[in-house]
């Protein structure tokens, strides 16, 4: 409950217990003065607007630091009081620990938008980064790329040491791709065996930013070309890499959700080198 001025004057219930958050944390204090986590300067300046003219309010989520020092998720709802004579004396309400909703929230998220083995952004997540990004590159007329990565013989892999196995590869495949690229760019799981490395702020010159997508595809394929341990047994996989650039857009596609279903046609090239600039044809899925 709080007073005319919003400032507390009695915490009850469990959600607010020595275990959670101690009544001395809050008494004397206005909500925005009691450590809340996660709202910004604009949402305290609504709140308050709305607690000034005195109206009902609902769903206000924040997060605290408990006394045991883990972080939970709270859920605010009040409404006016008054006195006999009508005067406004200030806000009762209710709070309630949402922690478990939040992290059962996080977790639909994580479904939807990662691979589960790999924890990779998936397809879907991976389409709307490269949005994000074919937007971003038509403002700053800088070039992207996306490296389509596959792995060769993966079937016989699977076929011969059993699905366990190639998943293992999976995810140490996965692991190392990570460390190829530089923070802002993106790797993706885009189903099976298949990869897609997401690069973006390159050069606005395509030759200069062709180079620079050369040097990372060169990075990827030394890094995946090292033996991997797979049950106590040594494996290589030699990964083949398809590259196309792109800038605002990518020529020959109407939008960037067909933009991740193209039907890869590889050039021809010696073995060794396994990655080349694609020939491209479109295919929806």
């Amino acid at each position: 409950e709080q007073d005319e001025n919003f400032r507390f004057v009695k915490v009850l219930g469990d959600t607010f217990s020595a275990d959670h958050f101690p009544e001395g944390d809050f008494i004397g204090k206005t909500r925005w003065e009691s450590d809340a986590i996660g709202v910004s300067p604009e949402q305290w300046a609504a709140h308050r607007a709305l607690l000034e003219s005195h109206q009902t309010f609902r769903n206000l989520e924040f997060q605290r630091q408990s006394a045991n020092g883990e972080m939970r998720w709270v859920s605010i709802g009040g409404m006016p009081i008054y006195d006999a004579e009508g005067n406004f004396c200030g806000y009762r309400g209710v709070g309630t620990d949402i922690t478990e909703q939040k992290r059962r929230e996080d977790e639909t998220q994580r479904l939807a938008f990662y691979d589960t083995l790999t924890g990779l952004p998936n397809r879907r997540l991976l389409l709307d980064r490269l949005a994000q990004a074919m937007v971003a590159s038509g403002r700053s007329q800088k070039h992207g790329a996306l490296l389509f990565i596959d792995l060769d013989n993966f079937k016989d892999l699977n076929d011969t040491m059993g699905h366990d196995v190639g998943d293992q590869l999976l995810e140490r495949v996965a692991n190392r791709l990570v460390t190829c690229i530089r923070q802002g760019d993106t790797v993706a799981r885009f189903g099976g065996d298949e990869f897609v490395v997401m690069l973006e702020d390159l050069h606005a010159d395509l030759t200069a930013a062709s180079d620079q997508v050369k040097t990372v595809s060169e990075k990827i394929l030394a890094t995946l070309n090292l033996p991997f341990e797979l049950l106590g047994k040594t494996h290589y996989s030699t990964p083949s890499i398809g590259i196309a650039c792109f800038a605002a857009k990518l020529t020959g596609l109407t939008n960037c959700s067909s933009a991740l279903t193209w039907q890869c046609t590889k050039p021809n090239r010696p073995a060794a080198t396994r990655c080349a600039f694609l020939t491209l044809k479109c295919r929806r899925l």
